[in-house]
């Protein structure tokens, strides 16, 4: 019940935005200064409910999921991740409805962003590899938290600590601890003690 009386009371919010916004739009019909103003006031708003029901959403999940997974860490992380990803595309797409309101052209800032971004996502390929390693990994269910692996194509064997979105973390049976990226799990053979069956 709670959780639908705040979804009500988001849809009233926006949709009285949105009637403001129109009203205001058309007694400041004269004065297009202010018109632009209170529509984008009235979009920041809407921006910042989206942006409160991604993070509510968020933490209502992550207090949902189970301690005892041995996957929690990595479960809360993506969780956490996919929050900010959605916030982040809300806040561009209110800047490039602002950029509209105030017709300032986008062409060619989206072109000079699309070539920036060919040169981020190069210079980021590895850390989208491994990133999606760990998506590969956290899907495929090859070991979890506490797993002793070892591989026969590489020095790679110990107990599974922890399991992040870039790189995991092992401990060897000599106590040394180490950081594997993500994606080279998907280049070795992996052998799973944990897994094997008596």
């Amino acid at each position: 019940m709670r959780i639908r009386s705040k979804v009500l009371l988001l849809v009233c919010l926006i949709l009285l935005t949105v009637a403001a916004d129109m009203f205001l739009v058309h007694v400041l019909r004269a004065n297009i200064i202010w018109a632009r103003v209170v529509t984008i006031a009235s979009f920041a708003i809407i921006l910042w409910v989206t942006c409160w029901v991604i993070h509510v959403t968020e933490k209502l999940y992550v207090k949902k999921l189970k301690t005892s997974n041995p996957n929690y860490v990595f479960e809360v992380a993506g969780v956490r991740a996919l929050s900010r990803l959605l916030q982040v595309l809300a806040i561009v797409v209110f800047g490039l409805i602002v950029l509209g309101i105030l017709q300032i052209p986008i062409s060619g800032l989206l072109t000079v962003g699309g070539v920036g971004g060919i040169a981020v996502a190069y210079a980021g390929k590895d850390i989208l590899t491994n990133s999606l390693g760990g998506v590969m990994i956290y899907f495929n269910r090859q070991f979890v938290v506490g797993d002793e692996i070892s591989s026969p194509d590489r020095d790679i064997a110990g107990a599974i600590e922890e399991m992040g979105w870039r790189f995991t973390t092992i401990r060897r049976k000599t106590g040394e601890v180490m950081y594997v990226p993500n994606s080279v799990f998907a280049d070795i053979v992996l052998v799973n003690a944990s897994r094997m069956k008596h």
